[in-house]
């Protein structure tokens, strides 16, 4: 979720007309996808691959076909595409009938103060309507409870193994999975400079016994752009638990630090270390698909504001590196905090009214 430079933060179908924008099903798209090389020259143009040199071509040429692990049908786009709605499915409608488009996935947080807690599946019932991909986040530890150092044993298999089974319960077994999520910012889920091996382990025994239970879920290795805090390594990187745990490289990324107001600073927020450019670089080297979970105007924060240009970018971006983008979601708060939502339009009207025309 959005997050101060010290703070973790969780501060937390209508029937339509034809809007010549893909609001019914297309399908088109839903098919087996190469992570592999769509061309374009290399750069920071938000209408550019990242991708120039010969070598980095005949890489990405040699990747596998791999099944997309998010449908896109719903939305129509090149991507899947959907939005964080609060929690609320009336919110998800609103916002799919705001944009003209259904939503191909929601992103949804378990609660994270005990194991129970975390366990218990509230989010599945708030969305049992939706009929398309759920993505949700757990921490690596519940917020009052557990150790790294046990985890790393498998002390707490169990306990992943019986939220593997509750959300099979729930029929959504096909989920995507946001395993200690933002790991490289101070928190519960941190993965540590002095631990990385520690982290790692715990990682993959939780994946592990998740994945025992519920094999159809997929496993979102999701790091936060931009320097590293909490004391993670600089690079993100060096806590990546393996290609045979991680089905999806995930980015969070905001409108801010910098705003994205011109192109310079366009050129900074996807040059970012653990940013856009280079964690698309990084998915397509292991033979993964990129997923953008969370992003968006921020004009809660006291470097956020209504910036239409950075939704311009961001969707120009999306167009360019679509065949490698499992799925992105924009974080549709609109808490005074955060205050970025689409619908309702609180403190972006701009930035709404650019994302509708695009979308």
């Amino acid at each position: 979720m959005p997050r101060t430079w010290f703070l973790v933060g969780c501060i937390a179908y209508s029937v339509w007309c034809c809007s010549g924008k893909g609001a019914l099903p297309k399908g088109t798209n839903d098919a087996a996808a190469p992570v592999g090389h769509e061309g374009g020259a290399s750069s920071t143009d938000a209408g550019s691959s990242v991708y120039a040199d010969a070598s980095a071509e005949a890489q990405l040429d040699a990747a596998a076909v791999i099944m997309r692990p998010v449908s896109n049908a719903r939305s129509g786009l090149a991507w899947a595409s959907g939005a964080y709605n609060m929690h609320e499915d009336a919110n998800r409608i609103a916002f799919e009938t705001s944009r003209g488009r259904l939503s191909d996935v929601v992103v949804v947080f378990a609660t994270r103060d005990s194991w129970v807690l975390l366990g218990n599946t509230w989010y599945l019932d708030a969305h049992a309507a939706f009929p398309g991909k759920l993505v949700i986040t757990y921490p690596m530890l519940p917020d009052n409870e557990g150790d790294l150092a046990s985890a790393a044993t498998g002390a707490y298999d169990q306990h992943w193994r019986d939220i593997a089974q509750a959300v099979l319960n729930g029929n959504r077994g096909d989920s995507v999975i946001r395993l200690a999520w933002e790991f490289n910012l101070p928190g519960r889920s941190v993965c540590s400079s002095d631990v990385v091996e520690t982290w790692k382990s715990a990682w993959r025994n939780a994946r592990n016994a998740m994945h025992a239970v519920a094999p159809d879920l997929k496993f979102d290795w999701n790091v936060n752009a931009g320097v590293s805090q909490g004391g993670a390594p600089a690079s993100a990187q060096d806590c990546y638990p393996g290609d045979d745990v991680v089905d999806i490289v995930g980015v969070d990324s905001y409108d801010w630090y910098p705003r994205v107001t011109d192109e310079a600073s366009w050129a900074t927020h996807v040059g970012l270390v653990n940013g856009l450019d280079e964690m698309l670089a990084f998915a397509v080297a292991h033979g993964k698909w990129l997923s953008l979970p969370e992003w968006g105007v921020y004009p809660g924060s006291p470097d956020g504001g209504d910036d239409p240009l950075y939704i311009e970018k961001r969707y120009q971006w999306y167009q360019a590196n679509a065949a490698h983008i499992a799925y992105e979601a924009y974080f549709n708060e609109s808490a005074a905090y955060y205050a970025g939502s689409i619908v309702p339009v609180v403190g972006a009207p701009n930035s709404a009214a650019r994302y509708k025309e695009l979308w």
